[in-house]
């Protein structure tokens, strides 16, 4: 098997890889993973159609949990995972995909604590908040048009670009790919050894 009929193969089978996940993600339920232990799913806003999954869906595009302790905070922020639920909040934020925390262990009356102590706890918040993670106030409704406006795929059409046949086009003068098309990574490699641009 020559190299142009395995890339040629290659190409075919991305297509059909891409036509799946464009279907499967084609629907116009949100694919939220719910945290085991949450018995009943939290209110959401707007009019998206929900539906809930377990944390190890690989089509949501979303993870609730329903408390994070302080030392789950601390972690996650650390980048530690020391429990279960800590290894799949910080599995869907690695992802890009959001997390909701419905409830932490945060002292209620901060104001009465140490200056260090209170500064501590909101920089761990922010930086959670930084990552990803969105904390809810008790009785508020979880808004997901982010996720929606973040998280749908984009239709990506055109044909792949080979390493060959960049390196091909690499060799005319002035040279210029289809509008649309995308690179194999071999393609990627070559255009960075070679400094071309896009």
């Amino acid at each position: 098997m020559k190299v142009t009929d395995i890339e040629g193969l290659v190409q075919a089978i991305t297509a059909q890889i891409l036509e799946q996940v464009e279907q499967k993600t084609s629907s116009t339920d949100l694919v939220l993973a719910c945290e085991r232990t949450l018995q009943t799913p939290p209110k959401v806003s707007g009019d998206e159609r929900v539906r809930w999954s377990l944390p190890t869906d690989p089509l949501a595009q979303g993870l609730v949990i329903k408390e994070l302790s302080l030392a789950q905070l601390a972690s996650l922020v650390a980048l530690q995972v020391p429990d279960e639920t800590t290894k799949e909040a910080q599995a869907y934020l690695l992802a890009g995909k959001p997390v909701w925390v419905l409830e932490t262990h945060l002292p209620e009356e901060p104001q009465k604590l140490r200056y260090g102590l209170r500064q501590k706890l909101a920089s761990l918040q922010a930086e959670a908040q930084r990552y990803g993670v969105i904390f809810l106030a008790p009785e508020e409704a979880l808004s997901v048009s982010s996720v929606t406006k973040r998280q749908k795929p984009v239709a990506k059409t055109g044909k792949f670009i080979t390493a060959q046949e960049l390196a091909t086009a690499f060799q005319q003068k002035d040279f210029q790919l289809p509008a649309g098309s995308r690179l194999t990574p071999l393609a990627v490699d070559f255009a960075r050894e070679h400094a071309i641009t896009m």
